[in-house]
């Protein structure tokens, strides 16, 4: 075997172009695997032919342009900005973590995005009417569609929560999914949350970092912004109150500071502009909720929990 060696020209290239050696990689995979590269994964940045895909141009183009020495900078600039926004996330052991942000964001085409928003919304109707007839009519269940052990031994059912409507259009008020891409493109749902979905406030912390660590490829790649879909899901929870509440006070319930996600819910009430509280915030009086406030009682009339639905009553859960 002759090993060579590179050439100054090929030894600059690498340096000034921080994705040569990720192009390079890619051309031998053949060598090391005989298997068909396109069956081992979908490669979100270059096609098959191994051109960069529309989507990632501009991206790639402010790569070049920066070199190793500036992808580098980049991301000291966005650790720093995590840093100090305090983003964090706490294990099981209620250790606090760095939350990890990499430097150059996942990108997806306006196509795969209406793709995307398309079998998620669709997929969202049918979980809310699922939602609304298991603690509702039970339709599925008396006309033999679902036996009805699948849904009552089921541990995630709470019956004491049978007949109860959340006002609004919707039973089923935040949906998150876990997406991936198949090896052809097509994406696939491995997971859903529907009961108390954490993200949300993570992903918009993580889009204020990146404008902020690079805006001016922030402003070539205009992205599609993500401060409607706060707005929306502010707006939701105010329709939610009910009718008689002028002024309807909307809090985030957050099961505390060594939750998991806490930023995430503390970050995500700041946007909204709602309070965030914990249960011994709350109390119960005459039938409605109230928060403790400056020595006083406020009344609550609609509350974005956070925490599992386990721990929402005390008297009938747990």
């Amino acid at each position: 075997m002759v090993l060579g060696t590179h050439s100054s020209r090929e030894t600059a290239g690498y340096i000034g172009d921080p994705l040569a050696g990720y192009r390079a990689a890619r051309a031998q995979e053949p060598l090391f695997d005989v298997r068909d590269v396109a069956s081992v994964g979908y490669d979100e940045l270059v096609s098959e032919s191994g051109a960069i895909r529309p989507a990632w141009q501009e991206l790639t183009d402010c790569v070049h342009e920066r070199g190793r020495p500036g992808l580098d900078q980049l991301r000291r600039r966005v650790r720093e900005l995590v840093d100090n926004d305090g983003i964090t996330t706490t294990d099981s052991e209620a250790e606090v973590d760095a939350w990890q942000l990499d430097a150059l964001p996942l990108l997806l085409s306006t196509e795969d995005w209406a793709t995307l928003e398309s079998g998620v919304v669709q997929r969202s109707r049918l979980l809310d009417a699922v939602l609304t007839d298991l603690y509702g009519d039970c339709r599925s269940i008396t006309s033999g569609v679902l036996p009805a052990q699948l849904l009552y031994a089921h541990p995630g059912y709470v019956r004491a929560a049978r007949g109860i409507a959340v006002p609004g259009r919707h039973q089923l008020f935040l949906h998150g999914c876990d997406v991936s891409r198949h090896s052809d493109g097509t994406f696939a749902v491995n997971a859903d949350w529907t009961q108390a979905p954490s993200g949300a406030g993570y992903a918009l912390a993580d889009r204020r970092v990146i404008a902020h660590a690079v805006p001016d490829l922030y402003e070539r790649v205009a992205p599609r912004p993500a401060s409607p879909w706060a707005q929306a899901l502010r707006l939701a929870l105010i329709d939610a109150a009910p009718e008689a509440a002028q002024e309807p006070v909307v809090v985030v319930l957050s099961p505390g500071i060594h939750s998991e996600t806490a930023f995430d819910q503390a970050y995500l009430a700041s946007v909204l502009g709602f309070p965030l509280v914990e249960s011994a915030d709350l109390v119960v009086r005459e039938g409605k909720l109230w928060m403790r406030s400056l020595g006083t009682l406020k009344r609550v009339d609609v509350v974005l929990r956070r925490v599992d639905a386990d721990y929402a009553d005390p008297l009938d859960l747990r």
